[in-house]
């Protein structure tokens, strides 16, 4: 999906295949928003999420991504919110976080904290 550049959010067809273990969304998507939706991506281990200059909102609902060990999240400039959602990632062991806005990181340590305080591995850079 890199360099795809969609408009539309792609989740809900890409959902679609439960197989999925590995989710690379560098540059794939022009909008606002991504939700991922309870029962989606129940194999999916790693998820990069990186140069989509318009997201401002990541919704994680409940019952996603339930085999999620590794999220990284890189030069998402318009994400200045920590998602609520990734509390429900319990089994989310690594969280890597790249040239983010600077409200993003502060989060991580304040406010927010309680989101990822089971996440083994958090790395802000």
């Amino acid at each position: 999906m890199r360099w795809s550049g969609l408009a539309q959010d792609p989740l809900k067809s890409l959902s679609e295949m439960g197989n999925l273990v590995y989710l690379n969304l560098y540059c794939a998507y022009d909008g606002e928003s991504l939700a991922f939706c309870s029962g989606w991506f129940p194999k999916l281990k790693r998820l990069f999420l990186g140069k989509l200059d318009n997201l401002s909102s990541v919704e994680i609902s409940d019952g996603s991504m339930t085999n999620l060990t590794y999220l990284e999240l890189r030069e998402l400039w318009s994400l200045e919110a920590v998602p609520e959602g990734l509390g429900y990632l319990r089994s989310l062991q690594h969280l890597y976080a790249r040239n983010m806005p600077r409200d993003f990181a502060a989060q991580l340590e304040g406010d927010r904290k309680g989101f990822v305080q089971h996440i083994a591995n958090i790395e802000c850079v």
